[in-house]
């Protein structure tokens, strides 16, 4: 836990956004979905106390699922992960029990055929300010596992590896067994990021004591994760 000086607040204020309605909430986050403007949209949230960092909010796993759900309906894009899925439309808005937040009703209207419908419904909570409105992640943020993560966020780790998270539609995971993480860009090439022994080097704080990440590239099409 730290607490912003008065200057680092006001830089950071700098960067927030702020939707001036819920409906006009609903109409840019379906926007920016569409878009894939992750940086954009992590500036919309308040995470204060939620556990999550700004790094979280700008990196597309926050958003989107990896791995197709079990439940999904052909009319949804499945690969939407939060806040909702493009297609949802502003129903309506009311208080929540917490102080200064909304929650906000969206609606998805699917046509079965044969003059079938079925609706779909999903909440939304924004914190409301003087300044208008922002999202609220999830809360609270889940435990990183260092077993399964390194110790690393895949954005952490993507950085590490000078591979552009914003530039680059990149696939990422990590393999406890080889302490690697693997990223392949869209044209194919692949990055890896691994966990070394370094000693007497200088020790990066995120590897551990006696460890730090080197990057180097591998052959996308051939190394696989050792099971």
């Amino acid at each position: 836990d730290y607490t912003l000086s008065g200057s680092l607040q006001t830089a950071v204020a700098a960067f927030s956004t702020y939707f001036a309605s819920p409906a006009e909430a609903v109409a840019v986050i379906a926007d920016l979905m569409r878009k894939e403007d992750w940086l954009k949209l992590g500036r919309y949230h308040d995470h204060a106390g939620t556990g999550w960092r700004e790094n979280d909010l700008q990196d597309s796993a926050f958003y989107l699922h990896e791995i197709k759900p079990e439940k999904t309906h052909p009319a949804i894009a499945w690969k939407y992960k939060y806040p909702f899925a493009p297609g949802f439309k502003f129903e309506s808005v009311e208080d929540a029990p917490q102080v200064g937040v909304v929650r906000v009703i969206l609606r998805f209207d699917i046509d079965e055929g044969g003059g079938m419908k079925q609706t779909s419904l999903a909440v939304l909570l924004l914190r409301q300010s003087d300044k208008g409105y922002q999202l609220i992640p999830p809360d609270p943020k889940p435990p990183l596992k260092p077993e399964l993560t390194g110790g690393l966020t895949r954005l952490e780790a993507a950085k590490l590896a000078r591979v552009f998270v914003d530039m680059e539609r990149h696939h990422g995971f990590y393999c406890p067994l080889d302490q690697t993480w693997f990223f392949v860009r869209t044209d194919g090439t692949g990055v890896a990021l691994r966990k070394k022994v370094s000693p007497g080097a200088v020790i990066n704080p995120n590897a551990g004591e006696g460890y730090e990440w080197k990057s180097e590239p591998f052959d996308s099409a051939k190394n696989l994760c050792p099971r």
